[in-house]
């Protein structure tokens, strides 16, 4: 008799930690779905035996789309997916019906103990090889061993993730230019905070530091703001190199 594997549907809109989700969730032995907005995971969550729902998404953010789901009769259970989480913010989802929270990035081993506590088929199905794992940082332009640590030590993956990440870097300076209002400011405080995911899961630990400290400065409005984002800019720029270079 074959089992059907357990489906996991990932929402989240940051392309590099959406496929390191899928990819990692495929490897404990589920069938991973991805969607990018409330759209995409309305039209697929049908079978879904767990959901994993990025906290902060541009239009409807985790809560509220969670709230939708479960409006129209999902009762999967759900964890929300942050790359900032304290414990208010925690305690937060948690009311607000989530299961359990991740931050992002997370090793593959505390996803696959997620996986275990939610999706009882996959107790016969886990990777022994992600068990483990544990993550480390470093500041270096690209940090393969932070990057294989935190994505389960798949070489071919991390290339792949690299190459992914490379993409969005090519507009993250444009994007992240103009602050100029309140508006503006919190767009690029959101697009930041989506990064810092990529900057874990790719090991790129100097622009992880360096996105850091633009958010930060646009959050406290200081007068760090300007020399922050010129650090983030060129911190862009060398790792996009960093990566031409290493594929």
């Amino acid at each position: 008799m074959i089992t059907a594997r357990p489906r996991v549907l990932i929402v989240d809109d940051d392309a590099v930690s959406q496929e390191f989700l899928r990819a990692t969730v495929e490897r404990c032995g589920c069938e991973a779905i991805g969607a990018a907005d409330a759209a995409a995971a309305t039209a697929q969550v049908a079978g879904a035996d767990l959901l994993m729902i990025d906290r902060r998404m541009p239009g409807i953010d985790g809560p509220a789309l969670l709230r939708k789901l479960r409006a129209a009769g999902i009762r999967a259970p759900a964890i929300a997916t942050s790359a900032e989480l304290d414990q208010p913010g925690k305690a937060a989802l948690l009311a607000a019906g989530f299961a359990d929270t991740l931050l992002k990035p997370a090793d593959p081993a505390t996803i696959q103990q997620l996986l275990l506590r939610f999706v009882t088929p996959l107790a016969t199905s886990t990777n022994p090889d992600i068990v483990g794992v544990e993550s480390t940082e470093s500041t270096a332009l690209l940090d393969d061993a932070a990057a294989l640590t935190a994505i389960g030590g798949d070489p071919v993956a991390l290339r792949a993730l690299r190459v992914l990440f490379a993409t969005e870097l090519d507009d993250a300076a444009s994007e992240t230019a103009d602050c100029l209002d309140a508006e503006q400011r919190g767009a690029v405080i959101e697009r930041l905070h989506r990064m810092r995911a990529s900057c874990g899961i790719c090991g790129a630990s100097a622009l992880g530091v360096a996105t850091r400290q633009y958010e930060r400065a646009l959050r406290e409005d200081s007068n760090e703001v300007a020399p922050a984002r010129v650090t983030f800019v060129e911190t862009c720029a060398a790792t996009r190199r960093a990566i031409a270079a290493a594929s």
